[in-house]
């Protein structure tokens, strides 16, 4: 008769279930690989923003503002334009991009779709 024989090998890819880790060795492994990919998604140095130094003592300027007296559309502004919503100038803007103005009067951001603003020259 014949015999079957017993397949000794393993298949590559089956995990053997003698090889266990004790759980101080799979938390040294957890923590290994932890840093390896936190430190891989660093990338380079980034490098340190400058800090802010305060500007000391402060005097009041008036200064007069020129208001342009016709409207101009809001798309024919450049980034970074002074300009008003009226033309007495109650509240000054800047253009900051295609769809936002920094209100100079409160330091705050708003979104813009369009307008007819005047513009302001220093």
């Amino acid at each position: 008769m014949e015999t079957q024989e017993t397949i000794s090998n393993p298949l590559p890819n089956s995990k053997k279930t003698n090889n266990t880790m004790s759980p101080e060795e799979a938390k040294e492994l957890h923590t290994k690989l932890n840093h390896y990919y936190r430190n891989r998604k660093q990338g380079g140095k980034r490098k340190t923003k400058p800090v802010l130094k305060p500007i000391g003592d402060t005097q009041v300027i008036q200064k007069n503002l020129t208001i342009q007296k016709s409207p101009t559309d809001w798309d024919e502004l450049a980034n970074g334009s002074l300009f008003a919503v009226d033309p007495a100038g109650a509240l000054l803007f800047t253009k900051v991009s295609n769809s936002r103005a920094l209100c100079i009067n409160f330091m705050k951001t708003q979104p813009v779709g369009g307008a007819a603003v005047y513009r302001i020259f220093l």
